[in-house]
């Protein structure tokens, strides 16, 4: 599984991928990042219109491609 961004699209990906036949391998491209910024994540989690990050999981991408020279 592809997620072309980070945020709510990364979690997205990321929550899909981790409950998909029990985890399958997700990539995260970010269109930019920042010196000290979160560019892996491994809460990977949606909210829920009565608790925020109530479904969830933890999951780390295999890959992480970033542009930081954008920045």
């Amino acid at each position: 599984m592809v997620a072309l961004g980070g945020g709510a699209v990364g979690d997205l990906a990321g929550f899909a991928a981790a409950t998909y036949m029990r985890g399958v391998n997700f990539v995260q491209i970010r269109r930019r990042s920042w010196p000290g910024g979160r560019v892996v994540r491994s809460k990977t989690a949606i909210d829920h219109p009565r608790a925020k990050n109530l479904i969830g999981a933890f999951y780390q991408p295999r890959l992480v491609l970033a542009d930081t020279a954008g920045c």
